[in-house]
Order: C-alpha cells, then sequence, then structure tokens
C-alpha cells in the first residue's frame, strides 16, 4: 500500500484598477502548451496553506494572502485530492525573480476567460471546478474583499489604485503582461 503524498494550491486572484477580479493560470511545466494553476506537494514540516503559498511563487512568480479555502477536488491523472485555495495577489515578481520564468508562461484572466482556456483533458476537470467554486465564492464574499489588495504589507487607501505604482508588469484589465496565446498548433 503506498502512501500519496497531500498536495495544495492557489487559484491567484488580483482586483484591477477598474474592480474587476482577474484568475491567473500558469503553462504546464512538462508540455509548455497546457493552461494550469500552481499546484504541487505538501513538504514535511509544511501547512496545507503554506505549501500552496510555496507553490505559487515558484511556479506563477506571485505572492500573496490567502484568504479562504475552496476546498478539495480530485486530480485522477495523479489519483490526487488537491486542496485549493484563493490567493488574493499583493505582489507580482519580476521575470528575473520568478524561479520556474523559463519553464512556464504566466497570464491573467476573467473567470469565463479561465474556464475556456484550460484545454488538456487531464486539467481541465479540476480547473473547471475549482473557477466554479472561486466563481460561488466570489459572488457570496465580493463585499469582503480589499477595495484593493494589500501592498507592500499596507492596506490600500479607499479610492487608492489596486495597481503598484512601480510595477508595469502588474497590469489593468487588458493584461496579458507575460503571456503568450495559448498555442494551437
Amino acid at each position: 500500500m503506498s502512501l500519496r503524498k497531500a498536495k495544495s494550491g492557489c487559484v491567484p486572484i488580483k482586483v484591477t484598477k477598474k474592480g474587476n477580479v482577474k484568475v491567473m493560470l500558469v503553462s504546464s511545466s512538462k508540455s509548455g502548451k497546457n493552461w494550469v494553476l500552481p499546484k504541487g506537494t505538501v513538504e514535511a514540516g509544511e501547512t496545507a496553506e503554506e505549501a500552496a503559498v510555496r507553490e505559487t511563487r515558484e511556479e506563477a512568480g506571485v505572492e500573496g494572502e490567502i484568504i479562504d479555502s475552496l476546498g478539495s477536488v480530485y486530480f485522477a491523472k495523479k489519483d490526487a485530492e488537491i486542496e485549493f485555495f484563493v490567493l488574493l495577489t499583493t505582489n507580482q515578481l519580476k521575470k528575473k525573480k520568478w524561479e520556474e520564468r523559463k519553464a512556464r508562461e504566466r497570464t491573467w484572466n476573467s473567470l469565463e476567460e479561465t474556464q475556456s482556456m484550460v484545454t488538456d483533458g487531464n486539467a481541465k476537470d479540476y480547473v473547471v471546478e475549482v473557477v466554479r467554486r472561486l466563481g460561488i465564492w466570489l459572488r457570496d464574499n465580493a463585499a469582503s474583499l480589499p477595495e484593493g489588495p494589500s501592498i507592500a504589507g499596507k492596506k490600500a487607501k479607499a479610492g487608492a489604485s489596486a495597481v503598484p505604482a512601480d510595477d508595469p508588469d502588474w497590469g489593468d484589465d487588458n493584461d496579458d503582461a507575460d503571456a503568450a496565446a495559448p498555442s494551437t498548433a
């Protein structure tokens, strides 16, 4: 009998200047053609939340604050339950500081775009389910989101931009700052 290692991941979200919520996807490190959510194994001595934050920093190059759990979903390819958390993104690392920048791309999308971008059958079921749960969570908790994400550990002032002024890669409602269009070949 083998023991499966616990897995966890994040759904990185950001609130744009216009108040819209965007979700980050990263390209698969194996093929580079499929879009997935950052996730990985919970290491010894780590909580599921700590592992999710670490994996998200490594795979997506973003940092933030976990604001809730979306529960666990089953990922058939890995025969694993993965617990996903909502991560309110507070910092998008510059490319040179993003650990997996050579193996991955990242893109910010609306919830609808996020669901349609995931085409790999192995990932599609769990990503669509997690994004569906996020949509319900946002519907029920939108009022609890800050007017803008905290920036450098300080809450944005009412009416202040949710986008760090010194970070041109943070983007706006039209951003795909680092991402290439999904491959159709």
